[in-house]
């Protein structure tokens, strides 16, 4: 048996830079409305003063479930953005389909290097309904249980102290 001979495979060597982050960069959120289509819009404005050179932020939309920090919710996804050496901030949105052409102004990004503001709007689909807020109480499967007293037995009053006298206005 011949044996062939391969080349060795290329070990590519990524290095990784490690800056201490200056914190969250300033941000601007504006909710926007067009009545003529009845489409609903975001616009995400952040400033990074202290960008590295050569740096441009970059953002991705993230569904619920990839993310680690709360319980998914399919009503929500969001908006990630990151810049070194800021830290990487991400914005809760509703989980509505999105506008994906560019062409049509449905979705746009620009990054200004003078001013160094990142700016980018989403729109969601023409009569997207955004959804309501449940307000029904759900406990977290993880949280503790408080302990509580049991009700006092039927029949019996629990002790409450009686009310203060009345008082005149003026002695």
């Amino acid at each position: 048996l011949k044996k062939k001979k391969t080349a060795p495979a290329v070990v590519r060597k990524v290095t990784v830079k490690k800056s201490p982050k200056l914190g969250r960069p300033g941000y601007k959120v504006t909710k926007q409305f067009n009545p003529e289509n009845k489409q609903r819009s975001l616009l995400f404005q952040l400033d990074f003063p202290e960008i590295e050179a050569n740096v441009r932020p970059r953002h991705r939309i993230m569904s619920s479930f990839e993310q680690r920090i709360e319980p998914a919710d399919r009503k929500y996804q969001y908006i990630v953005f990151a810049a070194l050496p800021y830290e990487t901030i991400a914005f809760k949105i509703p989980n509505l389909e999105l506008e994906k052409e560019r062409d049509n102004g449905g979705y746009f990004w620009h990054w200004n290097p003078d001013i160094k503001q990142y700016c980018v709007q989403i729109m969601f689909k023409p009569g997207a309904k955004l959804p309501s807020h449940d307000l029904t109480f759900q406990p977290r499967t993880n949280m503790p249980r408080m302990a509580v007293p049991p009700p006092p037995p039927p029949g019996t009053l629990p002790s409450v102290p009686p009310p203060p006298p009345p008082q005149a206005f003026g002695q």
